[in-house]
């Protein structure tokens, strides 16, 4: 087999990993994570943007492995030399964005609510605002009503599209919650049975299912 296959085959398997990797969304998919944060803004990763970080993903472990395939088996020392500067180089590159990252201040619950509040007044259906401004009097400042508010504002808007997002489905759970809150079990279960309808997600919804089930299932035996 020629150096030029084996380097194609280390492309491809480096490709692959990063595809492999990425898939949980864990620290293996920062590179994808970096790429795709200087072409797309955004406050919190969802799964629209899922498939686009997984492109980035293997596209920066497939340069990486055509490197790598280089060092391994490329026909000069020259480029061999190179292409190990180049890695050294994406990895000083990738550390030096997690240590400036770290270092960044975070803002404070006032300013981030402020800023909620700027984006729902520039777009009224902007869910993530609407969602984050829930949860913050939800977990918060347990102003009830007003997250009832925010979160119902959310699903009419999911609801319509036909689809729900992350942030449309943890609404209709919160919903619920307030609703066991205020012993209207009638509703919650409503919101339940609505959460469930949605096929939420085995990873990321995994504690919401389990709650859910439970709920359900008390209320059925009762």
């Amino acid at each position: 087999m020629s150096d030029r296959k084996k380097r194609w085959i280390v492309l491809a398997a480096f490709a692959a990993a990063g595809l492999a990797l990425a898939m949980p969304l864990n620290v293996m998919s920062l590179p994808g994570y970096v790429i795709l944060k200087q072409f797309v803004s955004f406050w919190e990763l969802d799964e629209r943007l899922v498939p686009l970080l997984l492109i980035a993903n293997a596209a920066a472990y497939a340069t990486l492995g055509y490197l790598v395939g280089l060092v391994l088996f490329a026909g000069s020392l020259r480029q061999r030399v190179i292409a190990l500067g180049i890695i050294l180089a994406m990895a000083l590159a990738l550390l030096g964005y997690i240590i400036s990252t770290r270092a960044r201040p975070s803002p404070s619950i006032g300013q981030l609510r402020d800023q909620m509040l700027a984006s729902l007044r520039a777009d009224p259906n902007d869910v993530y605002a609407l969602h984050w401004l829930g949860f913050h009097h939800f977990s918060r400042t347990a102003r009830f009503d007003q997250a009832e508010e925010y979160f119902s504002k959310v699903v009419d808007l999911e609801s319509q599209k036909g689809a729900y997002s992350t942030f449309g489905r943890r609404s209709l759970i919160y919903l619920a919650i307030i609703c066991q809150r205020r012993d209207d079990h009638d509703r919650a279960e409503g919101y339940y049975q609505k959460f469930m309808a949605t096929n939420p997600d085995l990873q990321r919804d995994m504690v919401f299912r389990n709650y859910s089930n439970r709920y359900l299932n008390d209320k059925k035996n009762r």
